[in-house]
């Protein structure tokens, strides 16, 4: 009885090691293939600082030109803006030596020595919606934020003198993630128009990072506290949704400045409780993301920046606008 259990056992403990070494052959050769698949049709990555529906438009754009261009691509970030999870990723795009990256950047003094270490490797790195200027990245792709927060400051200025005939008035701020660099630009730009007007104050801001509930509550709670506000400026596109939600159930009138064109954003400016969103064109930056690294691949120089633009939407013209599909950096 006891032979035939050892045998047993025996028998078993041969199956594992034959099933494990069977496993790590299939590694093996799956690794090779994917090494020869690689010299034949480059693998590219699309790392968004934190998965979200605003960077739908990203993937698609980068999809059709993977197809045009007869390479692969895939899309991945973490699920909530935490630089540790991002740079897991990186390190594990460059372990895996993937021929190109395209980098939504979270935090750029943390992210700097990876994408210098993965250029070090060969392995080309573009930025884009938020930069990380230090680092030695080939481009930048997307909005000029500066310039965007001034775009929206200039928005604000417009309703303060049309409601009391000269700039004056009350400002809460809802901000995203901030560490984001591209978020800190726009303030800065929409700070820069503001601080030419001494009767504009800002009150409040605060900061939701990029999250539908924490965003939600700290509007409503800026909402309770400055009742008398005059216009809410959203920086990131979790604020517009956030500020749909509590201006409806409040019953508020007070104009919202804010970026992007998610769904609710837009049914939020047909309604006219957002006055003015301020849409980036983030198809073309997953198009130029693809269409950058391959460029990059063959040798061929790249611009340090590549400013995608923005389009302003209101009541006026959100069923009628259009964003560029053609992307003019393109070849």
């Amino acid at each position: 009885m006891d032979g035939g259990i050892n045998k047993m056992i025996h028998r078993n403990r041969k199956r594992r090691i034959f099933l494990g070494l069977l496993l790590i052959i299939i590694l093996i050769l799956s690794i090779g293939s994917l090494s020869t698949y690689a010299k034949d049709k480059y693998r590219f990555a699309v790392v968004y600082s934190i998965v979200h529906p605003f960077f739908a438009d990203t993937t698609k754009g980068a999809e059709d030109a993977a197809k045009e261009f007869g390479v692969q691509v895939v899309t991945m970030g973490p699920d909530t803006p935490d630089i540790s999870k991002q740079i897991t990723i990186i390190e594990g795009l460059i372990a895996q030596r993937i021929d190109g990256i395209g980098l939504g950047v979270l935090e750029p003094k943390a992210l700097t020595p990876y994408i210098n270490e993965a250029i070090k490797r060969g392995i080309p790195v573009v930025t884009f919606d938020t930069d990380a200027p230090e680092s030695d990245r080939l481009c930048f792709i997307g909005t000029n934020n500066v310039e965007a927060g001034k775009h929206a400051g200039r928005e604000v200025i417009k309703i303060l003198k049309e409601k009391y005939g000269s700039p004056k008035g009350k400002i809460c701020i809802s901000m995203g993630v901030p560490t984001q660099l591209n978020l800190i630009q726009r303030v800065d730009g929409f700070k820069e128009v503001i601080s030419k007007y001494p009767d504009v104050k800002i009150v409040d801001m605060q900061t939701g990072y990029g999250d539908p509930e924490k965003t939600t509550a700290n509007i409503e709670n800026m909402v309770t506290a400055h009742p008398d506000m005059d216009v809410l400026f959203g920086v990131d596109a979790q604020a517009g949704p956030s500020a749909v939600v509590v201006w409806k159930e409040r019953n508020l009138n007070i104009p919202i400045v804010t970026f992007d064109d998610l769904p609710d954003i837009l049914d939020g400016v047909r309604k006219g409780i957002i006055t003015v969103t301020i849409v980036q064109h983030q198809y073309n930056w997953g198009y130029l993301i693809v269409d950058s690294l391959l460029k990059a691949l063959h040798g061929k120089p790249l611009p340090v920046v590549m400013d995608t633009g923005t389009t302003r939407v209101t009541k006026e013209n959100v069923d009628t606008y259009k964003k560029p599909r053609t992307a003019r950096f393109v070849r």
